[in-house]
């Protein structure tokens, strides 16, 4: 305590002294402490940047101190090289790149002066993204920085706090696809024309500050389908000129995204060929770039358009022929291949022969859930006299484009070999009580007005008792398969008309689920 009050003491009596000697304040001091500099913000300093961001300024501050500051200071910030750089912050050779001289300058200068009433002074250095961003290096993966040391011939610098190495981390926005991760995408010509979207993006950039465009660039489609030809081992050819048209994609500054629509058209391609237009991009500034990904549009224009008919209303309006106990007719539209209809092949509902009155007029009841018209006699397949049946009200009048069958499963009762399919507008069925005939219930023709739509022979077998398989669906449309009966036929009920099996019992029939589409057009022109 006592030599606290010691030394507070003799400051109390040099302090009259020093204060009163203030112009000899230099001599008081070695020469080299009169006048000190340094740099505050000593060491690394991040800059990130955008290539359209036409320039940006930094401020480096100065700092004089020292035992007589009052008087003028002359320094200069000299960049380092990258020899001098690697060694003070510890880099390798191929870890940095000092930006190119064109690509910054010093605001006012290179020399420095600081005013001998002046404790600091800001210097500005300006940088030019796009000149940093373009410039080549000597290793792709390296950093650009730019390195300063405070220097001056006539005044003391701080040599600890007189470096800063400023590293400049240049981004540009990119041009990329939206919506279009893969490779290459499908369009179908569905009408005359159609109008298929396309979309971009500006990536790696929070604002977009650009007016610009995109469009597609075309001068190497040719050799672009030939090399896509050769590595997918397919013989596509280049979409022809004229039968596609395109906008071009326009950004204003602050759009992050354009759309744009790729109109094709039927006129002068093939009917049923498929043609490649590859999707590269041209930008109109150098200060964003595009993607490097081509985008490839595979365009068909098939003589027949379908679409999957929508299952969820369906219902069997009759069927003459089930083994019941969960292998009933409703398995063939319940949108799950596990349940399986399979006709009476005897020992399930009745092992009767057909010729009288089987109708099963206690059909909704406890044992038979399903409230539709059902016969319990096994009807032998392809005989001519007596026929399987099942009729499928579909809801709604479609012309019928294609059938599909599902096979799957376990079991082995996946036997449906050959299938005719007719359709009717509509759907009428009288029992004997009724005054309908028995005969009857082997076709239900009698005040119906069935077309042949179908004729769908060979389906492939189901799996065999005890194997596995995955589910397949086995399609049958106008333009798929040889044994589609030539007249395109409409109406709302689907006749199912089994006519041939795998099964050695001539009796024995089954199949997963029984799918439908619907033609929407023909050579593109709508079907009504």
């Amino acid at each position: 305590m006592k030599k606290h009050i010691y030394i507070m003491t003799l400051f109390g009596l040099l302090l009259p002294i020093l204060s009163s000697c203030n112009d000899d304040n230099e001599n008081l001091f070695p020469d080299k402490y009169v006048k000190v500099l340094s740099l505050k913000d000593n060491g690394t300093k991040n800059l990130v940047m955008n290539t359209t961001q036409e320039s940006i300024t930094e401020s480096i501050l100065i700092l004089k101190g020292g035992g007589n500051p009052d008087s003028e200071a002359n320094v200069e910030l000299r960049v380092l090289s990258k020899e001098e750089t690697c060694a003070i912050w510890e880099y390798e050779p191929d870890q940095i790149d000092i930006i190119p001289s064109d690509a910054y300058e010093f605001v006012g200068g290179g020399n420095i002066k600081i005013g001998k009433d002046e404790n600091h002074k800001y210097v500005s250095v300006t940088f030019y993204p796009f000149k940093i961003y373009s410039a080549d290096k000597t290793n792709e993966n390296s950093k650009w920085v730019l390195p300063l040391v405070l220097v001056s011939s006539t005044d003391t610098i701080n040599q600890s706090m007189n470096k800063i190495l400023i590293h400049c981390d240049v981004h540009t926005p990119l041009i990329e696809w939206n919506g279009m991760a893969e490779e290459t995408h499908n369009a179908e010509i569905v009408y005359k024309e159609l109008q298929y979207p396309l979309s971009l993006n500006v990536a790696y950039s929070e604002d977009n500050t650009l007016d610009f465009t995109c469009r597609l660039v075309t001068t190497e489609n040719e050799q672009l389908v030939a090399d896509y030809n050769a590595r997918m081992g397919t013989n596509y050819t280049l979409l022809p000129d004229n039968s596609y048209s395109v906008g071009e994609f326009v950004f204003n500054t602050g759009d992050k995204q354009s759309d744009t629509n790729l109109i094709l058209k039927r006129e002068g391609l093939t009917t049923d060929q498929s043609y490649l237009l590859p999707l590269q991009l041209e930008i109109s500034t150098d200060l964003i770039e595009k993607t490097k990904d081509i985008k490839y549009l595979l365009v068909t224009n098939p003589k027949y358009i379908y679409q999957d008919i929508d299952r969820s209303s369906w219902k069997i309006a009759f069927c003459n022929t089930e083994n019941g106990w969960g292998w009933d007719a409703q398995g063939l539209i319940d949108n799950t291949m596990t349940k399986v209809w399979t006709s009476q092949a005897g020992g399930g509902w009745n092992s009767d022969w057909p010729g009288k009155d089987d109708f099963y007029y206690e059909h909704n009841d406890a044992a038979h859930p399903y409230d539709y018209p059902l016969c319990l006699a096994k009807r032998p397949i392809g005989d001519g006299w007596s026929d399987m049946v099942i009729v499928v009200d579909m809801g709604e009048s479609v012309t019928l484009g294609g059938v599909g069958f599902g096979k799957f499963g376990e079991w082995g009762d996946r036997t449906l070999k050959h299938c005719e399919i007719l359709v009717g507008e509509d759907f009428v069925f009288k029992t004997v009580r009724d005054g309908g005939s028995a005969d009857n219930y082997n076709t239900v023709n009698e005040g119906n007005d069935w077309k042949v739509a179908f004729d769908c022979k060979d389906i492939p077998e189901g799996p065999g008792r005890g194997e596995r398989s995955e589910e397949i669906v086995h399609w049958y449309t106008l333009s798929s398969h040889n044994t589609v009966v030539a007249e395109v036929q409409r109406g709302r009920y689907l006749k199912f008309h089994p006519m041939g099996t795998y099964n050695d019992n001539i009796c024995a029939c089954g199949l997963n689920e029984l799918y439908a589409k619907k033609l929407v057009s023909i050579d593109g022109e709508p079907v009504e």
